[in-house]
C-alpha cells in the first residue's frame, strides 16, 4: 500500500481518486495514462496516491485528453464528461454536412 503524505489535504486527496476513476474509466495501466499525459508513471503514481497534489497543467491536459470536465475534476460537482463537448461535436457535424 502506497504511504500517503501528510503535506496534502483532504480536498486534494479527493481530486486524487477522481483522476484515478478518469484512469480506470478510459481502462488504461498506470503507464499508458502517464505516457498520455507526456508525464512519468512515477508522477501519476504520486499523484493518484495522494503523495503531491495536482498540478493545473496536467489537470489541463487529462481535461484536454480525455474530455473531462475540470469543474467535476476539481470539486465532484457535475459530469465528469461535459456534455457540452459532445454537442459542440455533432453540431460541427451538422454544419460539415451543409
Amino acid at each position: 500500500m502506497a504511504k500517503i503524505s501528510g503535506l496534502i489535504n483532504n480536498k486534494e486527496r479527493e481530486i486524487a481518486a477522481r483522476i484515478r476513476k478518469v484512469r480506470y474509466s478510459n481502462q488504461l495501466s498506470q503507464p499508458a495514462f502517464a505516457r498520455k499525459l507526456a508525464i512519468t508513471r512515477d508522477r501519476l503514481a504520486s499523484i493518484e496516491y495522494g503523495r503531491t497534489p495536482l498540478i493545473v497543467q496536467i489537470a489541463d491536459k487529462i481535461s484536454e485528453q480525455f474530455d473531462i470536465n475540470l469543474i467535476w475534476m476539481s470539486t465532484g460537482r457535475g459530469l465528469m464528461q461535459p456534455t457540452c463537448g459532445l454537442i459542440l461535436q455533432i453540431c460541427q457535424g451538422i454544419k460539415g454536412n451543409d
